[in-house]
């Protein structure tokens, strides 16, 4: 880590430290064990940009490295449901946006890559993908539309790179996605979604130009077929 910046993280006030600052913290080297005190103090700031939709990472998935290098036993039971209410409340806001938005402040992030990002932070998903079955706002079904286009049915695989390791984050999101109630309900949320009124500026995909109508179309074949 630049020492300028790590200078100014261990002098300023902690409301004082910034994206950038956490941007290189945690783009540097991390040991194998967090140190945790080190960590205690800087979560709570860390969490708060997250949540104003900052970028202290090149990647969301790993937003939450470090946290997922401390052991359980390193938090008390209050801290983790801290993290955890912070988890649910956060992927709310998630689902509640979506990249058909139009002239709103938009997160633009990928669902499974909140999934994951939790997932590496040691934070239980089960909860979160709960929220997303029981969510029949259209926000949460444009969601499933996005991440099911990009990011699992044509091909019924998880691809992504941060994931290759984690086999049981692979199987608890396989197991969500392929159980038919699930498919189901999603379903028949997205024949309920209100096409005329869904923003129908094409999208990019390997170079073609994509809309969410077609998107969504392809997406229904695919979970139904």
């Amino acid at each position: 880590m630049n020492a300028a910046l790590e200078t100014e993280m261990r002098q300023l006030p902690l409301r004082k430290i910034t994206t950038r600052h956490f941007y290189a913290y945690n783009d540097s080297a991390k040991s194998e064990r967090q140190p945790v005190d080190e960590l205690k103090y800087l979560l709570p700031r860390m969490l708060e940009l997250i949540a104003a939709g900052e970028e202290i990472h090149h990647s969301v998935a790993l937003y939450l490295d470090r946290l997922g290098n401390c052991e359980r036993t390193d938090f008390s039971d209050a801290e983790h449901q801290a993290i955890a209410a912070f988890a649910l409340a956060y992927f709310a806001q998630t689902l509640r946006q979506h990249p058909w938005q139009m002239g709103q402040k938009c997160l633009l992030q990928n669902s499974f890559d909140v999934l994951l990002m939790f997932d590496i932070g040691g934070v239980d998903i089960q909860p979160l993908l709960a929220l997303w079955l029981s969510d029949e706002a259209p926000a949460a079904t444009l969601n499933y539309v996005y991440c099911g286009f990009y990011n699992f049915w044509q091909n019924r695989c998880i691809s992504d790179a941060f994931a290759v390791d984690r086999s049981q984050y692979l199987e608890r999101l396989l197991s969500w996605l392929m159980e038919q109630s699930h498919r189901s309900a999603f379903a028949q949320r997205i024949l309920e979604l209100d096409m005329n009124a869904m923003d129908s500026t094409p999208m990019s995909y390997y170079g073609q130009a994509i809309t969410l109508q077609e998107m969504a179309a392809l997406v229904f074949d695919w979970m139904t077929d």
